[in-house]
């Protein structure tokens, strides 16, 4: 069960199922562990039968036990200082029997601590793909897991705890260190994994654990690991509670499993399953967990992958340097627990077997079985007609079991009734193809883009990650039918979907309504897999371009456009995947800067916010020269505030874009503003010409950023610089119409003056011009924001101001600043 630090993993069970020990979203409340002793007795109370007292006749004395005996005493429990607290509180115990017992408790410790060093914590790094956008990953999350060392110098984990890994690390028990991992091999079926370390460091003193057999019901186990609620090791106890095939929710495949009654929580995943015996049974790996709308009495309900399982993966790790799997017979079958079916079917008396219901097309025994045949035994075990067949003593198991024994690429001897007679059949086994893939096994998922739409393979993660843990209920019916019922005619097939549309011109009238719809044909050529999509798009002749999806939608495109158009849809896909991926704040990576923001971008941009700052210094030198009592110009001193506040939101929304792009911002000294002012009105002419002269630079700066962008093919930098431009030439039309009517009134002081108490209707549309209305609210400064205020108080205080022109000013800067 990986314990995560942060972020929660979802394995997707559904609810009240048996749940992988990874998705703990929340650590429970902490609950008080079985101890070693209490642990020797069954769930009831009562003793296994092998570990009963023995009865002793009246009158007769306990013969005392022989030397050495004591050395098949439990490794982990308290059985040898039990034993030697009972022989101190009698009086039968000779000195030597004292004696015997306390090397057996000096032996049992050692062994514990051999068992426990043998046991590491496990931490790593996951990264797992966006299966909704699949030219990204999700943010990286760390959890923590436990391991053990087997022989071979390695490491056995679950394969949910390394996970779509980044990074991998191991600690020792009572190690402040962490040594570097490598995966060796990723079992999905059976949630194992292999690590090794290369630093010989790690492996000084350590000791690789024994497996032993399958344990029986009622034997002690007793799980070792790093569960959560601490950071040191964990040792709980308990009793095997039931052993049959059992449902592996990470892998989604049904192989044999051990129930044990030891608490199981997170973080205890990969840690082993010790018996009495000190041999290794298990593999912890999932537990059931009760609760609202799942199995509410579900308690002390965990799971252990058995020795056969472990054993399996290891070997085909040994054989193969990779795992292959776990092989499938091929078949849907049923009960034949019906005398009627039976006798419909020409069974004799005494016959029994199972009903094929289907035989997957890619399996080897598609050529050799067939709907209606009766599968009567497998490697010379019948099978009954419930499905099971004899284990051990007194056991009965699903005969599947028989078949997960095997290796892939083995041979299966059948024995099947056909048609009414009766014959042999040999088939080999393989892995199983499923068309909708339960696990992409590590893998990034595959996706192509063709003018904005974006095709992809369905798989489970990606119906996860659309439609969340209950994607079994929400997701569509077509989808969930190809999951559940569905069989791939052939391996390389595959659930082919129209995902989403990327909005751009090309694909107008498409962009809604056409999410995760499967694709049936391209130009009348039905597809099979997303190869075959891609090839048949690339390489068509075709003026246009037909695709037919689920539930007869149509989508059409002009091949030649949207081919142009996909190149700059990528381009600005690529620029939000570098900027995704790059290290923030790292020197290497210039602040994380796209590779299509080009140098010329950066400095251009920082040489017009330096300029607005120079600019903002020059307007709010005028405000405070014609706010002085011997000018007397208020209304004249307003415009300058607030024209001064827009310059300085133009700095803050380009410093916020290069930000954003990665882009570095660079601050220089700004100049002070000249303090050159006449003592006549007509100096208004003189300041608004200024101004325009500011604006009319600007304006040249941004045409100048506007080519280097086009240049530079960097559709963000077009559109930002293009936004700005159309903000510079209206604060160009406002400035030269008060130029234009200044230059006719700049003798007259009466005409002055009443353009200074007309100056603030002008404020909307300098406001509107510079954008202000939508950005201001953010990015105004607390000095700013106190001289608008001022100047709304100053609005509200004089009548002249209470025109439908200052209102709507009112309303335009209520709207910036709340």
């Amino acid at each position: 069960m990986a314990r995560k630090s942060k972020a929660s993993k979802s394995t997707g069970a559904p609810s009240g199922s048996a749940e992988g020990t990874g998705a703990a979203t929340m650590q429970p409340p902490l609950t008080s562990t079985r101890s070693a002793r209490a642990g020797r007795r069954g769930r009831e109370g009562a003793m296994p039968a092998e570990e009963q007292p023995e009865q002793l006749a009246p009158g007769a004395r306990k013969r005392p036990r022989q030397r050495g005996a004591a050395e098949h005493r439990p490794a982990t429990d308290g059985g040898a200082v039990a034993e030697l607290e009972e022989l101190e509180a009698s009086d039968g115990g000779s000195a030597e029997q004292l004696d015997h017992f306390a090397e057996a408790v000096e032996r049992s410790a050692k062994d514990a601590e051999r068992l426990m060093e043998s046991v590491v914590k496990v931490f790593c790094v996951h990264s797992e793909p966006n299966f909704s956008l699949p030219w990204q990953r999700k943010r990286q999350y760390s959890s923590t897991s436990s391991g053990f060392i087997i022989s071979g110098k390695r490491i056995l984990t679950n394969a949910h705890s390394v996970d779509h890994h980044t990074q991998v690390k191991v600690r020792r028990r009572g190690s402040d260190t962490k040594f570097v991992a490598t995966v060796l091999s990723i079992g999905t079926e059976c949630d194992i994994a292999m690590l090794t370390v290369q630093d010989p460091e790690f492996w000084k003193g350590l000791q690789p654990v024994t497996f032993g057999p399958l344990p029986r019901l009622q034997s002690q186990v007793t799980v070792i690991g790093y569960p959560i609620g601490g950071d040191t090791m964990s040792v709980t106890s308990g009793v095997v509670s039931r052993i049959e095939v059992t449902s592996y929710v990470h892998g989604s495949s049904e192989l044999l499993g051990v129930q044990i009654d030891a608490a199981i929580n997170a973080g205890n995943s990969g840690g082993p399953a010790f018996t009495n015996r000190g041999e290794c049974c298990g593999i912890a790996f999932q537990s059931l967990r009760g609760g609202v709308g799942t199995h509410e009495d579900a308690e002390g309900i965990g799971y252990v992958i058995p020795v056969p399982v472990i054993e399996h993966f290891i070997n085909d790790y040994v054989k193969n340097k990779s795992f292959s799997g776990f092989p499938a017979l091929g078949i849907e079958w049923q009960r034949m627990e019906s005398p009627f079916l039976r006798k419909a079917l020409g069974m004799k008396t005494g016959q029994k077997g199972v009903y094929v219901r289907r035989v997957e097309p890619t399996s080897p025994a598609g050529a050799l079985l067939k709907r209606g045949d009766i599968v009567l035994s497998f490697d010379g075990t019948d099978i009954a007609n419930d499905g099971t067949v004899p284990f051990r003593s007194g056991e009965r198991i699903s005969f599947s079991y028989l078949v997960s024994r095997k290796y892939v690429g083995e041979q299966a001897e059948l024995r099947v009734l056909s048609e009414g007679k009766e014959r042999r059949v040999s088939v080999e086994l393989s892995t199983p193809t499923r068309l909708v893939p339960v696990h992409i096994k590590n893998r990034p998922p595959s996706y192509f883009i063709f003018a904005g739409l974006v095709f992809t393979q369905v798989t489970v993660p990606f119906l996860r990650s659309e439609y969340g843990k209950e994607y079994d209920f929400d997701a569509p019916v077509k989808l969930l039918d190809a999951m559940m019922h569905a069989q791939a005619d052939s391996r390389d097939q595959q659930v082919v979907v129209l995902a989403q549309v990327l909005a751009a011109d090309i694909n107008i009238g498409y962009e809604e309504g056409l999410v995760n719809t499967q694709v049936r044909a391209v130009n009348g050529k039905p597809i099979r897999n997303l190869k075959e999509l891609v090839a048949e798009v690339d390489g068509t002749r075709k003026d246009f371009l037909k695709l037919d999806l689920e539930y007869n939608q149509l989508v059409v495109l002009e091949v030649a456009p949207a081919r142009a158009a996909t190149g700059d849809i990528l381009k600005i896909k690529k620029e939000a995947e570098a900027l995704f991926k790059a290290k923030v704040g790292c020197r290497e990576t210039s602040f994380a800067k796209t590779s299509t923001l080009s140098d010329e971008l950066v400095s251009g941009l920082n040489c017009a916010m330096n300029y607005s700052a120079n600019v903002e210094r020059l307007y709010r030198s005028a405000a405070i020269y014609f706010d002085r009592d011997n000018v007397g110009l208020p209304g004249v001193s307003m415009f300058f505030k607030v024209a001064g506040v827009c310059v300085m939101n133009e700095q803050y929304k380009i410093a916020d874009w290069l930000n954003k792009r990665g882009g570095r911002v660079s601050f220089e000294p700004v100049a002070a503003p000249s303090t050159e002012h006449c003592e006549e009105h007509s100096d208004v002419l003189a300041a608004f010409v200024k101004s325009l002269a500011a604006v009319k630079v600007g304006f040249e700066k941004g045409n100048k950023l506007y080519e280097a962008a086009t240049k530079a093919g960097d559709a963000h930098a077009v559109d930002f610089v293009s936004t700005s431009l159309r903000q510079k030439s209206e604060c160009l039309r406002l400035g030269s119409h008060i130029v234009t009517h200044l230059k006719l009134v700049e003798k007259d002081k009466h005409a002055i003056k009443n353009f200074d108490r007309s100056l603030p209707n002008c404020l909307v549309d300098l406001a509107f011009s510079a954008g202000i209305e939508s950005t201001a609210s953010a990015k105004l400064i607390k000095g700013s924001i106190e001289r608008v205020d001022e100047w709304k108080s100053s609005m509200v205080a004089k009548p002249l101001f209470d025109t439908p022109e200052a209102c709507v000013a009112k309303e335009v800067w209520k709207r910036a600043l709340v």
